[in-house]
């Protein structure tokens, strides 16, 4: 492996961690800033052919190209640098971003879109590889909760952002798009190269151990997208309940899934409370929260009792990306971080895909929307008791890594892993022997 990314060890503080919070807030914007223009573009373009099926294809654009192509970034991560990379797609993201100003086809539009969901796919797989790196035991899992809290709660701003600037036209949200060559020379002038090196100088693992760290940060992916499938069932699906209550109005619809939203962020900055309790403990305990709030949801007949519903669901789905994302991060060795945080991505992205098409199952399945929600919050609480379970037969089988240092010493490293422990303070237990 090449060591052309090394750099001399340096200390990473609020400074980078604020850049890397700033920088994680710009791909929710890919969705999140245009959803209220979204009747004004499909009436801007209706007269082109199959002009309402493009227009939501240019909404969704971003996030399928984050799916798919974020593994392969992740690689070109562990390859080129996490910060160069970061810096780069912060640039193109604004020039990007801003293109629509000028495109008059749906056509170029969607090519943009997709393209911008590239430079999404970077930031979000690089901002990982960077708190990962910058960033040990608690300090990390605390960093990871302040960027998933402070993505939620830039969710709700953006939304008004778009809102508002919607009304000078459709082409005016897609100017905040901009903002993002400023965040670019912060990264810029603030973040480095993190080290990828743990007291040696060159990770070498067994063909065997490299097997079995894949096999775990697999397991980690597959309980991410059963995740994501749950935690995106209120944002996605509340509209269609709050309807069989009695609400009628789009502006009411809008404002009490922004309320219950308020959940997300609350669970994940708890979650810098938490992370010193064992991961599977988290995820089984987020889980029954998350799980009780759905049940509330689906029996409720007040409307205040269904909005708080929803707030508790969303609070123990607010723990869940933080938890996995840290897990996941644990389970890397440094130069693997890159593909590691691109396969997590990709996880949670296709988890997002795939919820939709399970909540509609539930409904059908249950004949109702309220029979629905009913068996949406037992699947809630089966994946939460089935995550815990994985997670702990994941964290028995702890990894013995091996790193070759240039004396011809091999330093032995035991991961452990059940990431927010105590033990996970002592990162890496290390014993030195002669080859």
């Amino acid at each position: 492996m090449s060591h052309e990314l090394e750099k001399s060890p340096r200390t990473a503080g609020i400074t980078q961690g604020a850049v890397i919070i700033l920088a994680s807030i710009l791909p929710v914007m890919g969705v999140v800033l245009i959803s209220p223009i979204a009747p004004l573009l499909k009436a801007a373009f209706e007269n082109q052919p199959g002009g309402s099926y493009l227009a939501a294809a240019a909404l969704t654009a971003p996030a399928l190209a984050v799916a798919v192509c974020s593994p392969m970034v992740g690689a070109l991560i562990d390859r080129i640098g996490a910060r160069r990379m970061l810096i780069t797609a912060l640039l193109a993201y604004a020039l990007i971003g801003i293109a629509p100003l000028w495109l008059d086809s749906l056509p170029t539009l969607i090519i943009a879109r997709l393209a911008l969901g590239i430079a999404e796919a970077v930031i979000l797989t690089a901002n990982l590889a960077l708190l990962a790196g910058y960033f040990e035991g608690q300090r990390r899992s605390r960093w990871i909760a302040y960027q998933t809290s402070a993505a939620a709660l830039g969710a709700t701003g953006l939304y008004i952002l778009g809102g508002v600037l919607g009304q000078v036209g459709w082409r005016a949200p897609f100017a905040a798009y901009g903002v993002s060559g400023l965040i670019a020379l912060a990264a810029a002038i603030a973040l480095f190269e993190p080290s990828r090196t743990v007291a040696v100088r060159s990770y070498s693992p067994a063909r065997r151990l490299g097997i079995m760290t894949l096999v775990n940060v697999l397991v980690l992916c597959v309980v991410t997208v059963l995740s994501a499938v749950m935690f995106y069932v209120i944002p996605i699906q509340f509209a269609v309940l709050l309807a069989e209550v009695g609400v009628k109005s789009s502006a009411q619809f809008g404002f009490l899934i922004a309320i219950a939203g308020l959940g997300n962020p609350v669970g994940a900055f708890a979650f810098r409370f938490v992370s010193r309790i064992p991961t599977s403990l988290i995820m089984g305990v987020a889980g029954g929260v998350a799980a009780i709030g759905l049940g509330l949801v689906a029996i409720a007949d007040a409307l205040p009792l269904v909005v708080a519903g929803a707030f508790i669901n969303q609070i123990g789905c607010g723990i869940f990306v933080p938890a996995m994302a840290a897990a996941t991060m644990q389970a890397l060795p440094p130069e693997r971080r890159g593909i590691g945080g691109g396969s997590w991505v990709t996880s949670f992205f296709s988890g997002q895909f795939l919820s939709p098409l399970f909540v509609e199952l539930m409904i059908n399945t249950a004949h109702g929307v309220r029979g629905g929600f009913v068996y949406l919050a037992l699947a809630t609480l089966v994946v939460g008791i089935a995550a815990a379970a994985v997670l702990v037969l994941v964290g028995r089988s702890s990894i013995a890594r091996q790193w070759s240092v240039p004396d011809g010493t091999t330093v032995t490293a035991q991961i452990i892993m059940a990431p927010n422990s105590q033990k996970r303070d002592r990162a890496l237990r290390t014993s030195s022997e002669s080859r």
